[in-house]
């Protein structure tokens, strides 16, 4: 639902270009994104790699903003990103997983799908030779993790999480020599109560003179949780290739 409403926001947008002091702007990319780290609920942590078998997921990235000169509104984006996958793994040590009990050696069969949600609210102090925004993130969380005895689907743990997370957000954009180059970044963070949440952007792209973009970067998340029935502390990154419009 979240996916195709940040789609439809998108392709109504050009209805909006006609709007005098506003600037609208979207993007999307999908991809493989590489992450480690390990997974726990109620008892030991399972090692994504060595015990899940994991080493990547597939990531889908979409985001739509506004910008306009009203000095006391805040600009404002959407952006949602959706992690999943599944795999097999052996676990190397017992491990009690949501409702399932796992013994040393269990051949398990495990999934996950983690996805946010973010509104962010921004002003621009500086927008010269350079573009500086500074704000806020309201980051809603959700996320399931299954993990199954291959051999015995009854022996099934589930763990999920659901959270809003405040977030600080500060964004750069620099125009480049080159006719329609630019160079962006941004960061959102927080850490709370042994809480941690950081994503860290970098990017080189170009703009046409027909809406159209492309940019290539690298993109890096990284967070340590223990919320609801889920404690973990994950990273994941991996370079992307986003296409976008801005009217």
């Amino acid at each position: 639902m979240r996916v195709a409403f940040l789609c439809g926001s998108l392709l109504a947008a050009g209805a909006l270009q006609a709007a005098p002091l506003i600037d609208i702007y979207g993007g999307a990319y999908t991809g493989r994104a590489s992450f480690s780290g390990d997974l726990g609920s109620d008892g030991r942590a399972l090692d994504l790699g060595d015990e899940l078998g994991y080493d990547s997921g597939r990531q889908t990235v979409l985001y739509l903003g506004v910008e306009h000169a009203v000095p006391v509104i805040p600009n404002a984006r959407l952006r949602f990103a959706s992690l999943s996958d599944s795999s097999r793994g052996q676990l190397n040590d017992t491990a009690d997983f949501g409702d399932g009990s796992f013994a040393a050696g269990t051949q398990v069969a495990s999934s996950f799908d983690l996805d946010s949600t973010d509104l962010t609210l921004y002003y621009t102090p500086f927008d010269l030779v350079a573009k500086l925004d500074i704000g806020l993130t309201a980051r809603q969380l959700k996320g399931d993790f299954v993990v199954q005895d291959a051999a015995d689907a009854s022996n099934r743990g589930v763990a999920s999480i659901s959270e809003v997370v405040p977030l600080l957000y500060v964004g750069a954009y620099g125009k480049l020599p080159l006719t329609g180059f630019y160079a962006t970044g941004e960061v959102n963070g927080i850490g709370y109560s042994g809480n941690r949440f950081m994503d860290v952007r970098a990017g080189l792209g170009w703009r046409s003179d027909f809406l159209f973009g492309v940019e290539l970067g690298y993109s890096q998340m990284s967070l340590k949780v223990d919320i609801d029935d889920v404690d973990a502390d994950l990273s994941v990154g991996g370079p992307y290739l986003a296409l976008s419009l801005n009217f």
